[in-house]
């Protein structure tokens, strides 16, 4: 799969992209939603993984909504270390977490 993480800690960007790409996937990054924004225009994702404060609060959210409304077919999944209102058909996963619960989140919503 690729994958495309968008979170404004380098911290946590680094540990994805590790992660991701040590079983197997392809992986960008980006530090902003608006970083996201241009890397999404430029490729193509089965996956889109968005911190919910990237740079500011709900901005993840507030994109991946906005991608599901005009692409409803692409994967999405929040993460964040508290589960923010009003997610509707956003998958969530909350911080901190591990490979597995992540790989079962991803696997949950592709089936």
């Amino acid at each position: 799969m690729t994958i495309l993480i968008v979170d404004n800690d380098r911290a946590i960007r680094y540990m994805l992209e590790r992660m991701l790409t040590e079983i197997g996937h392809q992986v960008r990054v980006a530090v902003s939603v608006e970083a996201g924004r241009q890397e999404y225009a430029a490729g193509s994702f089965d996956w889109v993984i968005s911190d919910n404060s990237c740079p500011h609060l709900h901005a993840g959210r507030d994109w991946l909504r906005q991608l599901r409304r005009d692409q409803p077919e692409q994967k999405v999944l929040l993460i964040s270390g508290r589960r923010p209102a009003d997610l509707g058909d956003i998958a969530f996963l909350q911080k901190p977490f591990t490979l597995d619960a992540l790989q079962a989140k991803l696997r949950a919503v592709t089936q």
